[in-house]
């Protein structure tokens, strides 16, 4: 089963901006970039709120699956994993550090990211 997620953001000139702004929802304008990042600090502070720590390596996969998503505002599903954690061991290195959580674990960081 491959998962699909749906980015709510928006694009603009190669640049992508919180929807919160285009819909009136924010007072200025900021990048998405800095918004996900933030995000995904405040993802991983929860994380370990509820117990839950990764490995150095584990890390490494988590900042290239954060970093893809903030580059190409989605992720479409698992065949992205292996083409950009390639150099990582790929899709069968994520699965061996994250068991059965894979997929869930990446909408958990895209849903954080882009909601």
């Amino acid at each position: 089963m491959e998962a699909t997620w749906i980015p709510k953001t928006l694009i603009f000139a190669k640049e992508v901006f919180s929807k919160g702004f285009v819909l009136g929802q924010d007072d200025e304008l900021q990048g998405f970039s800095g918004i996900a990042n933030s995000r995904f600090n405040l993802w991983r502070g929860r994380q370990i709120k509820k117990g839950i720590t990764f490995s150095q390596e584990q890390d490494r996969f988590l900042e290239i699956i954060k970093d893809y998503i903030i580059s190409n505002a989605y992720i479409e599903n698992l065949k992205d994993i292996q083409e950009i954690c390639y150099d990582e061991g790929g899709i069968f290195r994520a699965k061996e550090l994250f068991d059965q959580n894979l997929e869930s674990l990446i909408e958990d960081i895209y849903l954080a990211l882009v909601s």
